[in-house]
Order: C-alpha cells, then structure tokens, then sequence
C-alpha cells in the first residue's frame, strides 16, 4: 500500500492519484540532485516523495546533525511505503523534532502523516495539507473496508502513539477517493488541531536565531539569519542584528533573490553557486559603528566576515516607509548598492570573468569621459583594494552607480552616486550607453520580484507602481512588478503597464492593476472566498477572519489561490 500523490504544475495543479510502484532503494531525492534532508542550521529542509529508505535517511541526518530540532517541510506529496513512513514518523516523535510548513509548502497523503508526528506543528497560512483514502495493490481503498478491518490498526495505532485524535483518520479516508486528493480548509485545520501553535513572524519569514555553527562571534553580535539557496544548495547568508526591522531584513533578501533571479536571456547559476561555494554573506549592522566595532573586534578575523559585506539598518529603506516615500534627501537608500557589492564580489568576478571585466573597462571609460566623477581620495582608496579574483572596487562602485541609476534611485536628483551624470535611464542612455547595455546583460528592465510594502503604509494611502510627478518615489516604484502589503491597514495598491502579481494584507485593501495582465494572490482554499462583480471590478471576501479580509479588485485578470487559479471575466 502506498499513500502518495503527484503534483503537476502547469498554470495551475493537477491533481492525479498514483498506483503502488517498486521502490528502487536509492535515496529519496528532488529532481534528482538534492538529498531527501537538507540542513541550515537547526532546520531540516524536507524535499520529494517519501520511500522505503526514510528510516535510514533520518537516522543519518540526526546523527550528522545534532542541533536539528525541526523538519521543514517543503514539498512532500506522500510516500511510497506506509509502513516505512509510519516508522519513521515515530522516529520524529522519539527524537523529539519539531514539524513545520512553509509558505507555499505542500504536503499530501504519507507526507501529512509524517507531519503529524512533531511535537509542535507550525503551519503557514498559504501551506496546502492533502489527505486522501489510501489503496492496496489491487486499487482496494481503505474508505471501502469495514471499521474493524485489520488494516485500518496501523493508522490507528500510529494516531495513538501520536496522541492525535483517531477521527482524523477517518476523516481522510472520505475526504477524497486514492486516485484523488482533498485539501484542507482553514476551519478543517483547526478542528483537527493540525497545527500546535501560530507561526511567528520571523517563521513565517524563514528567519531564525543564528545557528551556533557560525561561531560566537557571530550569535553574540546579530540576533536573526536567513538565508538565500543556490542552485547547487549551499547556503548565501545574511545576518542582521537587533535594531534591523524584519521588514529591513526581507528588503535586503529580496533584493539579493532579485540580483539571482534568472532573466530571459542570463542565468545566474553561476553566480548564485559562486556566492554559495566561497561562504558569501551580508552582515546588517544596527549603524556604521557598529559594524566598526564589530570588524575590529575578533568577528573581523573570522573565516565568514572574509567573504562578507556589510550593511547598515539606517540605510536600509522599505518600500512604503517614510524615508522610500519622502522626497530624496542626503540620507538614501543604500540596499541596491551594498547587496551588489556582495554579488559582484562574490559571484560576478569570480564566476564570470567576461562580464566583470566588461564592467572594469567600462568604468574606466566613464572616469575618462567624466560621466562618473567620485572625489580623488576615494578613487585612489577604492583601486587599492580587493583582488584579482574578486576586482578592485572601482568596478563595483561604478556598476553600483549605474544600476541605482537604472532603477530611478537617483532621477529626482542632479547627479547619482560619486557624481555619475547617467542618473536617469534617459541620461544613462544619452551619456553611458555601454553602461546600461553591460546592465542590461545581467539584470531584467523591470523587478520580478515581490517587495514587500512596510506595515507602517499608512491606512487609505494608494503605493503607486506607475510614475506620477507629484509623488517622487514613483521614480523607482515604476520599475516594480510585483509588490505586496503587509501588516493590518486597509491600504491600497495601484499597479502600472507591467504584468504585476499583486497581494494584499489582513485589512480591507483597493488593488488596482491598472494595464497589463495582472495576478492577485491570496492565501486560502478558493471554496473559503466569495468573488462577486463589484461596478467595474469584482469584491473577493475571505470568509476565515483575519486573514485576506475583504478587497475589492480592478483591472485583475486572475486571482490565484493556494489550491487554484480563477480567471475573472472583463468587467
């Protein structure tokens, strides 16, 4: 018998059940190249089917890894074997582990009684929980077999060693036929007391207490770390201390995915494993003494600030804070900046020699034309250092300065970054054609990536994606395609030309796509809203409390569930 089901993503899911199939043995893997287990810290990271080798791969992960104290679980949409997976559940159980969903985890069938076994469930609310009847070999399902039939006791058994309430397993067995899959509503999830406690915020956020593996050094100096995965799984890390905002600290994660993302036409796995393979990692100071301090101290002479780049939580601006919103100003927004800093030290020069020597020659050029004008000293100060695998900081401060530039840090202003007179994309185009062309090879004309907006954007206020004159920091929102609202104010997104993925917050939001094909998101099961036509657009209403709660949508073309997609008509 086997509890599992496989998901296919295409535009939506796909839901088909499997039959019994022979287990190969080898380990259980995700698309071939990632072990069942991967480690960060004190988390387990859970990835693929489940198979007859469960047991011997948890016993060698928690042996190699002592400190793990949870299993995170990613993707895991059931098991080969029940009778291994229902072994190895109790294992988490004896060993004391915790069990956790993600955002947009999914689990199903064995992998929702894996789960079960931890001695604290957390769930996010966007994770997907599927259950479903098993089947024999010979397609029997268990919803078919009478109440007393034997072979309904290993899952009673099991749900009593667990000290989870049998009904659940009745419950799944008429949820969904074997060849199908049911996933859970929000009210399902609590009654059955799936999960143990509320995600934090950090949780939520895949934000954790520094791992002792950094050294002291490193735990007594920053209290939070998370973390960026390169392809070839290795960790690129950032550590923050206490003064820095979740909000500052997702700012510079969000950039850092940003700079990895793939484009139509580049492919960062290069890079991205360079940055794993050398231990980069970004340091988020509370100020610059700080990070003086801390450099100066014994964390300077540790093997992970060798390859690291610090930032401060006082130049860290979040879009909807007031200093992204306020007029520019001396003080700036130096996230861009130091965030590329680390990728092009750590992963550009290092992995692609041709680019970062394109961007060497090309400052060169703009030094000599006068296009970028730093002071003197501070040009002397920057050829001195770095090194050859990692190029002199000249190239990095002037690729910085034109890719602020690229994305509108600097328009309202009369020059950009060491005087650089590209400061707009129209000036940059006119004055550094070359420069932009060189950005152009590495970064996409517009932000994929979903920003956060900062939970203190005050309630009634719109955050514009679309350029508007009267509003300066529409001179860098226009280049986002993908923005979310945080926190509890009823405010309001207004998008731009762009294809934008939009999402709102736990208050009642406005979302207005404006052009383009536009994505809004929400967390939920479809069957837990009401979407109804409202004048122009459409009311969609979370019918869990405080969760989605009640938006009204113009110009959207699709909302996106956790379990589905609908397509909503022109209005």
């Amino acid at each position: 018998m086997n509890k599992f089901v496989s998901i296919t993503v295409l535009l939506g899911l796909l839901l088909t059940g499997c039959n019994s199939s022979d287990d190969s043995g080898s380990p259980t893997s995700s698309g071939g190249k990632t072990p069942l287990f991967t480690v960060y810290g004190n988390k387990a990271y859970m990835n693929g089917e489940i198979n007859s080798d469960i047991v011997a791969q948890l016993n060698t992960m928690t042996a190699a890894n002592p400190q793990v104290d949870t299993i995170v679980m990613v993707q895991v949409p059931g098991s080969r074997d029940d009778e291994a997976n229902l072994k190895a559940s109790l294992l988490v159980r004896s060993k004391n582990l915790k069990t956790m969903l993600p955002a947009d985890a999914m689990i199903a069938s064995g992998g929702t009684d894996f789960f079960l076994a931890g001695v604290e469930r957390i769930v996010d609310p966007s994770a997907r929980i599927g259950v479903h009847s098993w089947a024999d070999g010979s397609g029997t399902e268990g919803k078919n077999l009478p109440t007393s039939h034997p072979e309904h006791q290993r899952y009673l058994t099991y749900y009593n060693k667990i000290g989870f309430d049998p009904s659940f397993y009745w419950y799944t067995l008429n949820a969904a036929s074997a060849n199908n899959i049911h996933w859970m509503s929000a009210a399902d999830i609590a009654k059955y007391d799936i999960a143990t406690r509320e995600m934090t915020a950090n949780e939520q956020a895949n934000v954790f207490a520094v791992p002792s593996q950094f050294g002291q050094a490193a735990t007594d100096l920053f209290d939070r770390y998370t973390w960026v995965t390169a392809p070839n799984g290795k960790a690129i890390h950032i550590f923050a201390q206490s003064k820095v905002s979740l909000a500052q600290l997702l700012k510079a994660r969000n950039t850092l995915e940003f700079y990895l993302t793939d484009t139509a036409t580049v492919k960062k796995t290069l890079v991205a494993n360079s940055m794993g393979n050398r231990g980069a990692s970004l340091f988020i100071f509370n100020d610059e003494p700080a990070s003086e301090q801390a450099m100066e101290g014994e964390f300077g002479n540790s093997k992970i600030a060798e390859f690291g780049q610090d930032l401060y939580a006082t130049e860290i601006f979040v879009e909807g804070d007031s200093r992204y919103l306020a007029a520019p100003s001396s003080a700036r927004d130096a996230t861009f900046e130091e965030v590329l800093h680390l990728t092009q030290a750590q992963g550009i020069a290092p992995a692609m020699a041709s680019l970062q020597k394109k961007i060497a020659d090309q400052a060169e050029v703009a030094l000599t034309n006068k296009v970028w004008n730093p002071e003197v000293d501070q040009l002397a100060e920057w050829r001195a250092e770095g090194d050859l695998e990692t190029g002199n900081s000249v190239s990095h401060e002037y690729f910085a300065a034109t890719v602020e530039a690229y994305y509108g840090m600097w328009a309202r202003l009369p020059v950009g970054m060491d005087g650089y007179t590209g400061n707009s994309r129209a000036l940059q185009t006119a004055r550094d054609s070359n420069g932009q062309k060189i950005i152009a090879e590495f970064l996409p004309e517009y932000i994929p990536t979903t920003m956060d907006i900062d939970p203190s954007f005050a309630a009634g206020s719109t955050f514009y994606l679309d350029y508007d004159a009267a509003l300066s920091y529409t001179a860098k929102s226009q280049y986002l395609q993908s923005v979310r609202l945080t926190g509890t104010n009823n405010s309001h997104i207004s998008g731009n030309s762009q294809n934008n993925f939009l999402m709102g917050n736990q208050g009642d939001n406005k979302i207005d796509g404006k052009g383009g094909v536009n994505t809004y998101k929400v967390d939920g099961l479809q069957s837990e809203f009401d979407v109804n036509p409202d004048g122009m657009g459409f009311l969609i209403q979370d019918k869990v409390n405080n969760r989605n709660g009640t938006d009204k949508l113009m110009n959207i073309q699709k909302i996106e569930f956790n379990d589905s997609e609908l397509n909503l008509p022109s209005a």
